[in-house]
């Protein structure tokens, strides 16, 4: 639980996500990077699936014995009623993961667990599976642990005092629940028992306000930004130089997107592309646009985009920031919104709707535009005055943007936050091996 250092006590924290990729697992990575430079934890990093070579144990390489002949077994069921049987399955596959995630963070006997997300490989019976006295630490990248099924409230305010049999969005986020003010009542019951060694981060103050709006005084929530390596992301040389590397027009404007699903919903991708459409049409401005990320089953990007793909290595997608002269992005909801921070610590500015935790990334008229929520107009008036105004004086343009980063971002800050609460909680709770 506890090794001796050299200034003092060196504490174990397991670091739990369902995966070892998407944005909740590139911060889950960037903090266990700070953590070990940071020293007062050492942290081990435990996912649900994905690549062996990024986390230190990926659970479904290390089935348990009965998970595996139980999931077997599950695979062979023939039952008459498709639906029905495809339902169990999914529930007991899920049961299994919890299982062998559970058995791998027991082993590690830290003194403190911090979950990051767990929706897609796991279900809400992971933490009920959990050793009860052992302290957690909960890093909010979405709305799943406030609500009884979404991932994004988005409008919806009933997440706050129940949620509702009648979902508004109902079959957006996968799989539901039979009864969704069922599965709120029962994550209500845990947080009720297990309040006093829990603790809800998130990392803006936006995720914040909602958690407290969710949990009131019951449970204890924190702000602390997520990590971002100002080494890794930050201005490069010529701009020429890095567009002729990538492939990507040396001469004309460059607007870059992405995410990594860059065509769903939350993301805004029919508002991107009306915005774009009425720059060109309105303002007669004619630009070449780089896109990266996931496209989905049966959307297809306009033919003249240059599609960069997912890119998983951090210098090449610095390098693609670097290349743009604007990053655009109409999420309807953020949680933080790493691309934007991302994009301005390499000095590039940003355009966003001025929804969720966008507003604190971006500094309206310093490092980007805020437009109105669900206006494409007010986002493509903002796209034509951030691109006039980065081409015309493009180095005041990048120093605006990486000032701003240095006195917002940055690895240490967040990592000696996370490490006091870790301290305050395992000190006040403990935990008994």
């Amino acid at each position: 639980m506890a090794e001796s250092a050299g200034t003092g006590t060196v504490r174990k924290v397991v670091m739990v996500s369902d995966a070892t990729y998407g944005g909740a697992a590139i911060a889950c990575r960037r903090l266990y990077s700070a953590l070990r430079r940071q020293g007062r934890y050492r942290p081990r990093w435990i996912a649900g699936h994905g690549r062996y070579d990024l986390a230190d144990l990926v659970a479904e390489r290390r089935p348990g014995l009965g998970e595996t002949l139980l999931r077997r077994a599950i695979a062979r069921l023939q039952v008459p009623g498709g639906p029905d049987i495809r339902r169990y399955r999914a529930a007991a596959n899920r049961w299994c993961n919890a299982r062998d995630l559970r058995r791998l963070v027991v082993q590690e006997r830290p003194a403190v667990v911090h979950l990051h997300n767990l929706h897609e490989w796991v279900s809400f019976r992971f933490l009920e599976m959990l050793p009860r006295d052992v302290p957690l630490v909960w890093s909010l990248h979405d709305m799943w642990p406030l609500t009884g099924y979404c991932f994004l409230a988005l409008d919806c305010e009933r997440y706050r005092d129940g949620c509702g049999e009648a979902c508004p969005e109902a079959g957006m986020w996968g799989g539901m629940p039979r009864s969704v003010r069922a599965e709120w009542r029962r994550r209500q019951r845990f947080y009720l028992r297990n309040a006093s060694r829990l603790v809800m981060v998130s990392p803006s103050a936006w995720g914040a306000d909602m958690a407290r709006q969710r949990f009131g005084n019951m449970v204890r929530v924190e702000k602390i930004a997520n990590c971002l390596d100002l080494d890794t992301f930050r201005p490069l040389g010529s701009k020429a130089a890095v567009r002729e590397t990538l492939g990507v027009p040396v001469h004309g404007p460059v607007v870059l997107l992405g995410a990594m699903g860059i065509t769903t919903r939350a993301k805004g991708f029919d508002d991107i592309v009306t915005a774009l459409g009425k720059v060109r049409q309105k303002h007669k401005m004619d630009f070449t646009v780089v896109a990266f990320g996931v496209v989905g089953e049966g959307v297809s990007l306009p033919g003249q985009w240059i599609h960069a793909g997912r890119i998983d290595d951090e210098r090449l997608l610095n390098m693609y920031y670097n290349c743009a002269d604007v990053f655009i992005s109409a999420s309807r909801v953020e949680m933080f919104g790493y691309t934007l921070a991302e994009s301005i610590a390499a000095g590039t500015p940003c355009v966003a709707y001025r929804t969720g935790a966008c507003s604190e990334i971006i500094r309206h008229g310093q490092t980007g535009y805020l437009a109105q929520p669900g206006s494409a107009d007010d986002l493509a008036d903002g796209l034509h005055r951030v691109l006039r105004l980065s081409i015309s004086n493009q180095g005041q343009a990048r120093q605006n943007c990486r000032t701003a980063a240095e006195e917002t971002f940055g690895m240490a800050g967040p990592a000696a936050r996370y490490a006091d609460v870790m301290d305050d909680v395992v000190d006040r709770v403990g935990a008994q091996w």
